[in-house]
């Protein structure tokens, strides 16, 4: 983290005496991305709803909600309310921040398959680089981590392992733009997209700047 504040205060005294954005100074031709709404907490499915019709009427066509409950009716019930809030076609990602062991997680997500979505991020504890793997092997939705991963060499064993489809490196832990960047890269030589976890300060300057963003 400290790495990041230097790293990007280099990168910004660089911009400002080559007179550029950070969009351009990273590579990109074009601004602009496609984002998504988070929505953080496990609110029941009436209020997540209710929520979700706001944002969706903001023009967001992507959502991100909670999953984790300890009853798994109740994390159904609230990825249905959340569904028929936002229609068929939009693209909706849980997260479950670590909370399940491998059988838990592949039980979840088979019973959330049906629900269309896009990831199912950090399902297992950041650690257990195998369980992830494994899970890949037996669940059809693609598994999302990097966030609490802190430097390329994390993720690269993640991507050697076949255990991740989509790398969210977090810009600030990873320690900066500048292995920001080089984790990009690593996924992109791994065939996998990029969809970097909070800092969207820095997110809409960099994915542009990358082939591989997603989101």
């Amino acid at each position: 983290l400290a790495l990041a504040a230097i790293d990007t205060a280099l990168w910004e005294l660089r911009a400002q005496a080559d007179d550029l954005p950070l969009w351009r100074l990273a590579g990109a031709e074009t601004p602009g991305i496609r984002a998504y709404a988070s929505l953080i907490d496990l609110a029941p499915p009436d209020a997540l709803a209710e929520r979700l019709t706001q944002l969706r009427a903001e023009g967001y066509r992507w959502f991100k909600i909670k999953v984790g409950l300890p009853d798994i009716a109740d994390d159904l019930a609230r990825l249905s309310a959340a569904r028929e809030a936002i229609g068929p076609d939009d693209r909706l990602s849980v997260d479950a921040n670590m909370g399940f062991d491998l059988e838990e997680a592949v039980r979840r997500a088979r019973a959330f398959d049906r629900f269309g979505l896009e990831w199912l991020e950090e399902p297992l504890p950041a650690e257990d680089i195998a369980g992830h793997t494994a899970l890949r092997r037996r669940c059809g939705i693609p598994v999302a981590a990097g966030e609490s991963l802190y430097t390329p060499e994390d993720i690269a064993h993640y991507l050697q392992a076949g255990a991740v489809d989509i790398v969210q490196a977090d810009i600030a832990r990873i320690g900066g733009i500048t292995p920001w960047l080089a984790t990009a890269r690593l996924a992109e030589a791994a065939g996998r997209l990029v969809a970097p976890h909070y800092m969207a300060e820095w997110a809409v300057h960099l994915l542009p700047a990358v082939p591989n963003a997603l989101v």
